[in-house]
């Protein structure tokens, strides 16, 4: 008996439309986890087409962005698949992954590390604080905070990046060898043929994000916050094995020409770390002293005690909290990656269906 998992592929797909043609085409989707179900639906709204959304794998519980390319080669025009870049659209091809997800066709990313990266878009930060707390009498710039910060770990991604691609394209080539003498050695010397060329990771991404997060809430009234990081990441940058100036200056051209910069840097960090570690302990600070502020206001302005209390409790029953927001706003359509994806559609869509 054939299991679910042989069936499902953009074939059985294609045939399930064919006998179900009132309801018109559907397109199926799977994404790494259920979290992404909204991001990725809502921009597939965005175009004259039916899709179907759902986790890595209908038959389990796994989840994840390796259960997503597990079905790469079963993908097609009935079946897609959506994944976080990482550092895959970076990678350009340099790994065996990165080549999977940026030439196939069927195959959809975000170009940013993450769904949390566009979710903490630094354009739209502003505009989450003023909407979770009424209150635009704003003194600080989330979003020129955010510049400042990418500018400062820059450098440092540099090296995150090189030494992340060739530690993956060792690990294929340790991969490779591996079965080799799997053939060729007894256990003992294939040990000890482990043990002396296993690759050494020099920088890995871990090491990374524990030097570029904020240490706490920033004190959004002094700069102490970004000297600090920029005094870590000097200090990271001393340890590490020097890169060769031509080798740094053809990475940056590199990295520039698929849209890396200096002031957009955060949007290719990873999104966990850019999410709670920075964005958060920017916001949180920011939307307790708004709210304070907006209550401080009304009790001045209050010539009556019940008139204040009033007014107090209605802002209060008005607010939500900027956590709910920045998982659910839609701002990040504004960001230039974005455009990417979308246009990534529009040529699907053009291959495969009659469009207007």
């Amino acid at each position: 008996m054939s299991r679910l998992t042989d069936k499902i592929s953009s074939d059985y797909f294609e045939s399930q439309n064919a006998l179900n043609k009132r309801k018109g085409t559907i397109i199926e989707v799977f994404v790494e986890n259920e979290d992404d179900i909204p991001f990725w639906k809502d921009i597939f709204n965005g175009f004259r087409i039916q899709t179907k959304i759902n986790p890595a794998s209908k038959t389990s519980l796994n989840r994840g962005k390796q259960e997503v390319l597990k079905m790469a080669d079963k993908a097609g025009v009935f079946m897609l698949l959506c994944v976080d870049s990482d550092y895959d659209y970076l990678l350009n091809g340099a790994t065996k992954q990165s080549r999977i997800i940026n030439q196939n066709p069927f195959i959809f990313q975000t170009y940013t590390y993450s769904i949390e990266n566009y979710k903490c878009y630094a354009e739209s930060l502003n505009q989450i604080l003023i909407e979770t707390t009424l209150n635009d009498n704003q003194t600080f710039d989330c979003s020129d905070f955010i510049k400042k910060y990418s500018e400062i770990i820059y450098d440092l991604f540099l090296y995150s990046f090189f030494y992340e691609k060739q530690s993956q394209q060792e690990n294929e080539l340790y991969q490779v060898n591996y079965q080799i003498k799997v053939k060729e050695l007894d256990a003992e010397s294939l040990k000890a043929w482990q043990e002396e060329n296993l690759p050494k990771h020099i920088f890995p991404i871990s090491d990374f994000c524990s030097t570029i997060r904020l240490l706490n809430n920033i004190d959004f009234k002094s700069e102490n916050d970004l000297e600090s990081l920029s005094k870590r990441v000097k200090e990271k940058l001393a340890s590490l094995p020097e890169i060769e100036n031509n080798i740094k200056i053809e990475l940056q051209k590199e990295l520039g020409h698929l849209g890396l910069s200096k002031e957009n840097t955060y949007l290719f960090i990873q999104g966990h770390t850019l999410y709670n570690n920075v964005v958060s302990l920017i916001i949180n600070p920011l939307y307790e002293y708004s709210k304070k502020q907006k209550i401080e206001e009304f009790k001045k302005l209050s010539t009556q005690e019940e008139e204040k209390t009033n007014k107090i409790h209605q802002y209060r029953n008005q607010l939500i909290h900027y956590s709910s927001l920045l998982q659910t706003h839609k701002y990040y359509h504004q960001c230039y990656l974005m455009d990417k994806v979308k246009n990534y559609i529009e040529a699907y869509l053009k291959t495969h269906f009659k469009t207007d």
